[in-house]
This record gives structure tokens, sequence and C-alpha cells, in this order.
């Protein structure tokens, strides 16, 4: 390094006391072998062939920039898809955001693109964090002061740790020979970097004097191709990188003010998260006469587990079902729907608390009026200003009394409505895809519980409920954070 050192402050004499004479001693005989070459090739004839010989390389070498820039760049930099409209970018949007979320996504990226476009160097870069963590925090709680300084300790230093594990991987992935790149030589040439202009003007001399002799206009050429393709891609890639980092800091924000984010604070651990949360809410909703009653007492003997009946109203039951004496699930059977406002809202508070929707829809009765103003209800209510960053209960429909279908009189299970074979199979997947298009619902699966005739799709139903499991547990826990204090420690993003 001392080498370096004083071979930098050498250069940095010579240039400044010898640089002009240098340069005149260049230039000059340059210039005189110039005008004698131009002369020479005009009294022998050859000027046309020489115009056309500076085209002919001029076409080349442009070709072969645009060629090597164009795979340069796919190598380095590869492009994205991504769920936003951002293009070459190297962080997604999270699939588990909802649309009120991914418009703030939208528009932060456009926020880090002005910022970028404005000042660009990774000194800002915190500044512009910050920035953005603000501008997060106004779309979550617009009418708190200070709305981004609303978090404890423990969540600033999570959040730092997750964005600082996130883009770890972005370098890795991204960044070549990251692992080899040392601090201290970053720190040095970071230092020596005004010192290198002098003999950066050294340099373009003797670019200058070599183009005329044949093998210097050979290597200016590889030169300026080379250097021209990697100094375009180095500050491309740097920039995708500058935002990629931004990117993950708006992220990681989105999913703390939205409430997804969460820490560990002397709790418990994510082996024991699920001994530690309460049980899951799931709640039954349908029409009078749907079969909610029944399905609710199938579950209920269907489910390996202890059954209790907890405090309950005549309009409303709620079944614990525990394992080792400890409640894993609350069943909550709830009236149906009968076009009483009164009653509508005592089941939309129940939903808003609701993990899993089980929605009952009779086969045999088309009408769904009361359905879809209820659907309408349960959207309107996940739009309100304290309820956006909620994530809705999941809605799994259940299409009873399939068995009493004009076409499935001889009952006759099992059918293949998936993939239908027969008239009858093609009358149960109707049945479901009117309901599941007309609701908009997640999952939809019939079933036939009559006493009198053999079960069908009681089964498939469990291992629906089953697969519902860990999205349900993120709405439960979505649902604390937002409601409450509690400080649980959830699996992060990978």
């Amino acid at each position: 390094m001392r080498r370096l050192s004083k071979l930098l402050r050498s250069s940095q004499v010579f240039a400044k006391d010898s640089l002009p004479l240098f340069v005149v001693m260049l230039v000059l005989p340059s210039l005189v072998l110039m005008g004698f070459g131009l002369i020479a090739i005009y009294q022998l004839g050859y000027l046309l062939h020489f115009v056309l010989l500076l085209t002919l390389i001029s076409v080349i070498y442009f070709t072969l920039l645009l060629i090597i820039q164009h795979r340069l760049k796919k190598q380095l930099v590869p492009e994205q898809n991504t769920i936003t409209d951002t293009a070459d970018t190297l962080v997604e949007a999270n699939q588990d955001w909802n649309e009120f979320d991914l418009q703030i996504w939208h528009q932060l990226n456009q926020t880090m693109d002005a910022l970028l476009k404005e000042k660009d160097s990774w000194e800002i870069l915190r500044e512009h964090a910050y920035a953005l963590v603000a501008a997060t925090a106004q779309h979550y709680r617009p009418n708190k002061k200070d709305g981004e300084l609303a978090i404890t300790l423990p969540e600033l230093l999570s959040m730092t740790e997750e964005i600082s594990r996130r883009y770890r991987a972005i370098i890795l992935e991204h960044l070549p020979f990251a692992e080899q790149l040392h601090i201290s030589r970053m720190k040095q040439f970071y230092q020596l970097r005004e010192k290198s202009e002098h003999i950066e003007q050294i340099w373009q001399a003797y670019r200058a004097f070599r183009l005329f002799t044949p093998t210097g206009i050979i290597s200016e050429i590889r030169s300026q191709i080379a250097g021209h393709l990697l100094d375009e891609v180095k500050d491309e890639l740097s920039l995708s990188l500058k935002k990629a980092f931004l990117q993950e800091v708006a992220s990681v924000a989105i999913d703390l003010y939205s409430g997804r984010f969460q820490y560990a604070t002397n709790g418990p651990t994510e082996d024991k998260l699920d001994e530690t949360l309460p049980p899951l809410r799931i709640c039954i909703i349908g029409q009078v006469n749907a079969g909610k009653s029944t399905l609710c007492n199938f579950l209920l003997s269907e489910i390996k587990a202890e059954t209790n009946s907890l405090p309950s109203t005549d309009r409303k039951h709620v079944y614990a079902l525990c394992l080792e004496e400890k409640p894993i699930i609350h069943l909550i059977d709830l009236p149906g729907l009968d076009g009483d406002q009164e009653n509508e809202l005592m089941i939309l508070k129940e939903v808003a608390k609701a993990d899993i929707l089980l929605w009952v829809l009779k086969a045999t009765q088309p009408a769904r009026a009361l359905d879809v103003g209820f659907k309408q209800s349960i959207e309107q209510l996940f739009q309100r200003e304290k309820m956006r960053s909620r994530k809705p209960p999941i809605v799994l429909g259940v299409v009873t009394h399939v068995d009493q279908l004009s076409l499935l009189k001889n009952w006759q299970p099992p059918y293949s409505w998936q993939q239908p074979v027969t008239e009858a199979d093609q009358q149960i997947h109707d049945a479901l895809e009117y309901n599941q298009n007309l609701l908009k619902l997640d999952i939809v699966q019939p079933v036939a519980m009559a006493k009198e005739k053999e079960t069908f799709g009681l089964e498939d139903l469990m291992k629906q409920l089953d697969s519902c499991y860990q999205d349900a547990r993120q709405v439960q826990l979505n649902r604390m954070r937002l409601s409450t204090d509690h400080t649980l420690s959830v699996k992060k993003r990978a």
C-alpha cells in the first residue's frame, strides 16, 4: 500500500509539472503525421476507399457494442417478473399483501425513483430510507403525528435486522465476488479516488497517442467496447442494488405498519407458536335452513378432540375443540341470514373476529340475494380505514344438499364433480361454479349429510380445512397485531 501511495504522489507531481509539455510532445508529431498521411491517401487515389473503410469499421464497432451490451445486461442484471409495474427490479411485492398494500407499494416505488433521480449516492440512501418509512406510516396512520416513530425499540431493531437479512441475499445473488470484497479495501480505494484523477489524465493522453499506430487503434477499439459496456452495466447494477435496498426498506415498512411483520421479545419461539396462540375461530354462516347446524354437528363428531360448550346465546352457539385439555378451535354456529339488519350486524361482528368462514349454501336454493348482500357487507367492512390492513378470513364455501339435485335423486356416490364425466357430475360442478363465481369464494366443497343416505364430500371438507390451517393462523396473527399489543414471534418472509 505504501508503494502505491508513493507512486500516486510521484504521478501527481509529474502530472502537475510536466503534463502540458508531455501533451505537446504527443500531439504535435501526431498532427504532422496525420497531415502527411491524408495527403498521401489523396495523391494515390485511395480517399474513397479510406472513407468506406472508416464507415465499415464504425458500423462493425457499434453493432458489436449493441450485441455485447445486450448480453452483459442480460447476464448481470436479469429481468425480474414482479407483481408491480416497476421494471428491472430485484425485489418483488409480497404475495400476502392486499390491494391497498399493493397501491402503497406502487406509490413508494415511484417515490424512490424520484429520490434516486435527484440523488443516487450511497451516502444519501439512509435519508431516502427514512423518507420512505415516513411515507409508509403516513398511508397507514394518516391522522397520527410522527406516525413512523410510533413503534417500539424491539420493533425498530427487528425491522433493521430483517432488512439486512433480505438485502444480504440480494447482494450475494447479484453482486459478483461479494464474499471476497473486504470493507478495508473499499475504504482505501474510496480515500484514493481523488488522487487517481491525475493518473487518469496521463492515461487519456497515452490513449490519444497510440491511435496513430495500427495496434493502438485495435487496442483502443477493444478497450472502448469493454470500458463503455462495463461502465454502463456497472452503473445499472449499482442503481439496481440501491433501489433494491430502498425496496426492502419499503417492503418491511409495509409489513410493519400493516401488522404483518412481528418481533419476538422474551416470548415464545416459532416452534412453540401454536401453543401460545388462542384457538382458531371458525364461524359457520349461511341462510336459514341451509344446513349450518347439521354441518356443525358433523364437525364436532368428526374432529378428533374433546368438545366443550362455551357460554352461548340463543342466537349463537360456541364450541371449544380441545386436545389434551387445551382448546385449539372455537367453532361458532351463527344464526341464519334472514334479512334482519340487527341480526346481520351481529354476524358481521363475529366475521370480523373469524379466521375461517364456512359459508353454507343449499344447492337446491338458487336465490342468493341475502348471501350476495352479506358478502358485500363483508367487503365494505374490510375496506374501512381501521380495517383495510386486516386480512379477511379464509372463506370456504360448503354446498350442501347436493343429493337433492334433480339428476342426483338416485343417489350413488362417489361423483367426479371436479372432472365431470356423467350428467350428474356436471350438475354438481355447475352448482359449485355458480356459487363460487357469484360470491367469489376462496374454496368450494360439495357435501351431502342426509341421515338416510350415504354421506359425500365430508372427508374432502376436512382436508380443505386442514390445508387452510396455516393461512388461517396468518389471519389470526394479523388481527391480533392490529387490535392488541401482543408480542409474537412469527415466520418472516423468505
